[in-house]
C-alpha cells in the first residue's frame, strides 16, 4: 500500500468514529428519576417545645450607705503677723574734714568809702477818723412862678427864620456881606481812605475796559504789562506810557488800549487837594 491510501484510510477512520460518538451523545436515552423515600414520622416530632428552665440569680445582699459624718466648719486661718515698720533712716553724721588754712589774702589799696546818705523810711501815717460836722440844711428858696406860656407863643416854632437886615441910611457904606467858611479839611486817615477808594473805583473801570488781544491769545502768550499815566483835576486820563516791556508787543497794544478806553473819568475829590494824580497799574493776562 503506498502512503497516500493509508492516510486516506486513517482520515476515514477518525472521521467515521467522530460520527459514531456524535451519534451515540444524539440518541442516548435519558436517565429515569428515582421514586421519592419515605420519610418516618413519629408523634414526637410534633410536642410542643419545653421552655427552659428559669436560672436563679444568686441574691446580693444590699449594703446600706452609712450616715455621713457631720462637715466640720474650716478653723478660720490665722492673721498674718503685721508687718514691721521700717524705720527711718539714721541721719549720717558727717565727718569733721580738717580745716583747710585759707590763703592769705593779697592787701588791696583800702578806696575810701562815701558815705551813703540814708534815707529815711517813710512811716505809714494813721490819721485819725475825724467825726463829719452835721451840715443844716439850708431853707430852700421859692424860685418865682414862671408864666404859662399862651396859646399863641405855643404855637410858634423854636426856631425863627432870620430878618432881614435894615437898609443902611443914605450916605452910610454898606457892610461886606461875610464870606462862606471853607470845609474843614479831613484828618489823614480820612483821606487815605478817600484817596484808597477813588484809586480802588479807577482800577475797576480799568479792568471793565480790558481785553485779551486776538493775537496773544493765538500765540498762547501770557505775562505782566505795566502801564504808567495821569489823571487831571476833572479826571481825565493822559500820559499813558509803557513802564517794563511787556512778553509780546500784542499784550502792550492790548493794556494800552484799556486805559484809553476810560477815557474821563471822574474828578479827583477835592478833599485830597491833588491838582493831578500819577499812577501806576499791573494788567495780568493769562489763558485759563
Amino acid at each position: 500500500m503506498t502512503p497516500t491510501r493509508t492516510g486516506l484510510l486513517t482520515s476515514l477512520a477518525l472521521h467515521g468514529l467522530i460520527a459514531g460518538l456524535l451519534w451515540w451523545l444524539w440518541f442516548k436515552p435519558a436517565p429515569m428519576p428515582k421514586p421519592p423515600t419515605a420519610l418516618p414520622i413519629s408523634l414526637s416530632m410534633f410536642a410542643p417545645a419545653q421552655a427552659p428552665a428559669p436560672v436563679q440569680t444568686p441574691t446580693v445582699p444590699q449594703v446600706l450607705p452609712e450616715p455621713a459624718a457631720p462637715v466640720e466648719p474650716p478653723a478660720p486661718s490665722p492673721e498674718p503677723p503685721p508687718e514691721p515698720t521700717p524705720e527711718p533712716p539714721k541721719a549720717r553724721t558727717p565727718r569733721a574734714e580738717p580745716p583747710i588754712a585759707p590763703k592769705p589774702a593779697e592787701p588791696k589799696p583800702a578806696e575810701p568809702k562815701q558815705a551813703e546818705p540814708k534815707q529815711a523810711e517813710p512811716k505809714p501815717a494813721h490819721p485819725k477818723p475825724v467825726a463829719p460836722k452835721p451840715v443844716k440844711p439850708k431853707p430852700a428858696e421859692p424860685k418865682p412862678a414862671e408864666p404859662a406860656p399862651s396859646a399863641h407863643s405855643a404855637a410858634e416854632p423854636a426856631l425863627t427864620p432870620p430878618t432881614d437886615p435894615a437898609p443902611p441910611a443914605d450916605g452910610a457904606p454898606a457892610a461886606p456881606a461875610s464870606a462862606p467858611t471853607p470845609p474843614a479839611k479831613p484828618s489823614a486817615a480820612q483821606q487815605q481812605d478817600l484817596l484808597a477808594a477813588y484809586q480802588a473805583a479807577l482800577a475797576a473801570a480799568i479792568e471793565r475796559e480790558k481785553f485779551y488781544p486776538p493775537l496773544a491769545r493765538r500765540l498762547n502768550q501770557e505775562g505782566i504789562v505795566e502801564i504808567g499815566f495821569t489823571v487831571l483835576a476833572d479826571g481825565r486820563i493822559v500820559n499813558i506810557h509803557l513802564l517794563t516791556q511787556a512778553p509780546s508787543a500784542a499784550l502792550e497794544r492790548g493794556a494800552m488800549a484799556a486805559i484809553a478806553g476810560v477815557g474821563q473819568f471822574k474828578p479827583i475829590p477835592p478833599q485830597l487837594g491833588m491838582g493831578t494824580m500819577n499812577l501806576t497799574i499791573s494788567l495780568v493776562y493769562k489763558l485759563r
